[in-house]
């Protein structure tokens, strides 16, 4: 299924006053984009498509609830699994019919089935006091997604036409690429060469998404990092689209939309090195709280509830909703763009998430709280259809799924 960019061009055809620059961003929302990127379904806001749903009680009158299950510190073991409990932070309870309950423990761990130990995906050091005692220390932070948010403000430029991230730990190509399709695209990062360096790749739509800065726009990227990044260009990732095997994701400069396009439409290009595996999130990264009432996000400390909304509301009351929601504390408000997109899973579609984690995920859009740059009215939704990210007016009725 592929749904899109019609709702918001409509909506922001509503919005009287604008810069002027703003017809650039309604372009690329539907207006001027190939076949490829502006063909759409709308999405009933009245409940069309959203058989995913499941009823439950409204974020406002939810009482307290239990809350997030603790979990062990960087580098600790427990000598038990009870299944589905994960036996290490960063591991999870396989049973296995003929042994029962193992431990698998993640990239970066040695285990015996039983326990694990050691830093997830090797982020750590070993420390050797005078007395010659070896200490195992995790990376304090892991390298997270959602912990940017949506202002990116961790960039090093190397001098060696590279861009380095402190908190993804990925490093970039400084200048964008040439216009290209995607298997040229593909091609060309895999015979890159950079800072001494020949592993760079395409990057994944996760990764792409972290570049842009969604507080400004024209473009949404960091020119003084990465110096003039033309505006109006759409830049290739690595991520097939889940619907058609011909088209494949592609972030816009402009404001920092997500799309799919057609392979073999010409695209920007900006390679990337670094432990891809982070972001495409083969890994069970999430985990049940006690009662099953929220999910914890292991890698960027965040906790979802896990019911969505019974109700469709402005952008106005899902703020209030999940300002009022009491479960297992107060704390709740609505998700931004990286953190609601952390959510989706982009080799699934209808709807692009795990529904074994959140069995009442709708085909439709959920609201996030970021404001559209230069906009009167617009904010940032990301479509569970695919995962597309697009915009909404403030006015127009959405599900959403609170976060803290």
């Amino acid at each position: 299924m592929d749904r899109r960019l019609t709702r918001s061009h409509c909506a922001f055809d509503m919005i009287a006053s604008l810069w002027t620059s703003l017809a650039l961003l309604a372009c690329a929302m539907g207006a001027c984009q190939p076949k490829a990127l502006t063909e759409s379904v709308v999405a009933n806001p009245d409940g069309g498509d959203s058989s995913g749903s499941t009823a439950d009680t409204s974020p406002a009158s939810d009482s307290a609830a239990d809350a997030s299950a603790d979990t062990p510190a960087d580098g600790t073991v427990s000598s038990v699994c009870p299944a589905p409990t994960p036996c290490h932070k960063y591991a999870t309870c396989v049973v296995d019919p003929a042994v029962g309950p193992q431990c698998s423990c993640w990239k970066g761990l040695t285990g015996d089935g039983k326990a694990c130990s050691g830093c997830p995906y090797g982020y750590g050091e070993v420390k050797i006091d005078v007395a010659g005692t070896e200490t195992l220390t995790c990376a304090a932070t892991a390298p997270v997604w959602g912990a940017r948010l949506d202002s990116p403000v961790s960039f090093q430029m190397t001098g060696l036409g590279t861009v380095r991230d402190t908190q993804t730990r990925l490093e970039w190509q400084q200048a964008q690429g040439a216009m290209m399709t995607w298997s040229e695209a593909r091609v060309y990062c895999d015979t890159f060469s950079a800072a001494g360096h020949e592993d760079w790749r395409l990057p994944t739509i996760v990764e792409l998404a972290t570049i842009f800065d969604r507080t400004k726009a024209q473009p949404a990227v960091n020119t003084n990092v990465f110096g003039e990044t033309p505006q109006l260009q759409w830049v290739w990732t690595a991520t097939q689209f889940a619907d058609n095997s011909n088209s494949a994701w592609a972030g816009y400069n402009l404001v920092g939309l997500l799309d799919h396009s057609l392979i073999d439409l010409k695209r920007a290009v900006r390679c990337v090195r670094g432990d891809g595996e982070l972001f495409l999130r083969k890994f069970p990264h999430f985990e049940l709280g006690e009662g099953g009432a929220t999910v914890k996000d292991q890698w960027t400390g965040r906790e979802w509830r896990r019911a969505l909304s019974t109700a469709q509301k402005s952008l106005g009351g899902a703020t209030g909703s999940c300002y009022d929601l009491e479960l297992g504390g107060t704390g709740w408000r609505l998700p931004t763009v990286n953190e609601l997109l952390t959510l989706v899973v982009y080799e699934h579609a209808a709807p692009a998430a795990d529904v074994t984690l959140f069995p009442d995920m709708p085909s439709l859009p959920l609201w996030t709280s970021v404001k559209v740059p230069m906009s009167l009215d617009g904010y940032f939704t990301v479509a569970f259809a695919n995962g597309n990210l697009q915009t909404d007016a403030a006015k127009v009725l959405l599900h959403f799924r609170c976060v803290r």
